[in-house]
């Protein structure tokens, strides 16, 4: 199915704007620490892998500018693109050392360098957040300065910023992994003037009932990505498996 937007204004987003995915290489015992002892360290990184594979996936299946992955750690460069299909992604770069607001930081800078692109971000903890939801959070970086897709766990799976935005102004010092990380961003947003707009609630996927109702959820569609990525997730335990 061609799932392209064929929206002339979201043609034109798309051309200024970088979508970005921030992800951790799966190392078992690094990454989704929080789904264990449900899953081994093992099964939870390879939750890790298909989440990131499915991403790529997805956002080749929009046909939007292809996206640049910040990886982390910066020395699983290599090792990271060896996780995906070549032609299905741009750009890999490490991720700057720090806390994820750092990582933030540099990484706007880098993207904005030669020319004024607007990051999305994204990491790869919501994978079935519908395309609506994600076209209409890109589209909003047009026309607001600051754009949120926050998380129900009071972090968030997209921000995005608009021309003229300061990401050491949004991102610095903020409390990560607090559960008060877009309230935060908000306030800051707010704080300096600028426009911000909210691209809808999703899940994000840490713990074993996060798990579960994704699973849940995945079952029931009748989109042919996430029926795939279902598929990619049967080797969960029965008890996860919605």
């Amino acid at each position: 199915m061609d799932r392209k937007c064929q929206d002339p204004s979201f043609e034109q987003i798309s051309a200024v704007l970088r979508l970005t995915i921030m992800a951790k290489y799966p190392t078992p015992g690094t990454v989704k620490t929080r789904l264990t002892p449900k899953l081994t360290p093992e099964q939870a990184a390879r939750v890790q892998t298909v989440f990131i594979r499915h991403w790529i996936r997805r956002v080749s299946s929009l046909r939007v500018a292809l996206p640049v992955v910040f990886a982390d750690p910066p020395e699983m460069v290599l090792p990271f693109a060896a996780l995906l299909p070549r032609e299905l992604f741009g750009v890999i770069e490490p991720q700057a050392s720090g806390d994820l607001g750092e990582r933030l930081i540099d990484a706007t800078s880098r993207l904005q360098s030669p020319l004024p692109f607007r990051p999305f971000f994204i990491g790869v903890d919501s994978p079935d957040v519908p395309d609506a939801t994600l076209i209409h959070a890109m589209r909003l970086v047009k026309q607001g300065t600051v754009v949120i897709g926050a998380a129900g766990d009071g972090g968030f799976w997209s921000v995005g910023l608009g021309a003229g935005v300061d990401a050491a102004t949004l991102f610095r010092d903020i409390e990560w992994s607090s559960g008060r990380e877009a309230s935060q961003v908000i306030a800051r947003a707010q704080k300096a003037g600028y426009d911000v707009r909210h691209a809808g609630m999703w899940d994000d996927v840490d713990r074993p009932d996060d798990l579960r109702r994704l699973m849940r959820r995945l079952k029931a569609s009748r989109v042919e990505l996430d029926r795939a990525l279902y598929r990619s997730l049967k080797f969960l335990p029965r008890e996860l498996q919605a």
